[in-house]
């Protein structure tokens, strides 16, 4: 069978996802010489749904045959705090948590309660050496609550990536990064992430 037929006998799934959100932040930042505290909380509600029809091969009307309509709203809290301790000389430890409780009857979450622990530590052992290494945990917001006042990294590896709403992972990583001159420096990485992903049966 030609590629150019596929179309003609299979089935296509067309669906749209329209969603309106609020979305509100508040952070306090602490800085002392030893201790650096970034603490937080975010509240999002979103109301939306999954409008989805099956193309086919019949005539019309039998070409188009709609889905019964998902419901996506969402109510979302989160919760975290971060510290950043330089008690040792060139190294930072980054010691923090975050919670996630996500409720209502959006297919993606299914009434989330999950802790994030995080942990992170940073060393310098010379000037133009940087050792890194971290492990933590996260959950994948939706698209609308991505952006976000929460801090985005630890220990210089990314918490957020464009997953598969709900995603829940752990991530673990290390790193060397080395500067050789001002305009040049490099670095090697190792990072896994152990990932449990949702199935959205449209």
């Amino acid at each position: 069978m030609k590629e150019e037929e596929l179309g003609g006998v299979f089935p296509s799934l067309n669906a749209r996802r329209p969603e309106n959100a609020v979305i509100g932040e508040l952070q306090h930042l602490f800085r002392s010489q030893y201790f650096n505290l970034t603490a937080g909380a975010g509240y999002a509600k979103i109301d939306g749904h999954i409008d989805a029809a099956v193309g086919t091969i019949f005539p019309p009307p039998l070409d188009i045959i709609p889905l019964p309509r998902t419901p996506t709203n969402l109510k979302h809290t989160n919760v975290y705090a971060y510290s950043y301790i330089n008690v040792l000389k060139n190294v930072t430890f980054t010691l923090g948590a975050s919670g996630d409780i996500a409720t209502g009857d959006n297919p993606d979450f299914n009434d989330t309660r999950q802790f994030n622990p995080k942990f992170g530590i940073t060393w310098n052992p010379l000037p133009d050496t940087t050792i890194r290494s971290a492990i933590f945990r996260v959950l994948k917001r939706t698209l609308v609550t991505n952006q976000t006042l929460e801090p985005t990294q630890v220990a210089g590896f990314n918490q957020f990536f464009d997953d598969f709403n709900g995603t829940k992972a752990w991530r673990y990583g290390g790193a060397i990064d080395q500067k050789f001159t001002k305009e040049l420096f490099g670095g090697v990485e190792f990072s896994k992430r152990d990932m449990k992903v949702p199935f959205l049966d449209v």
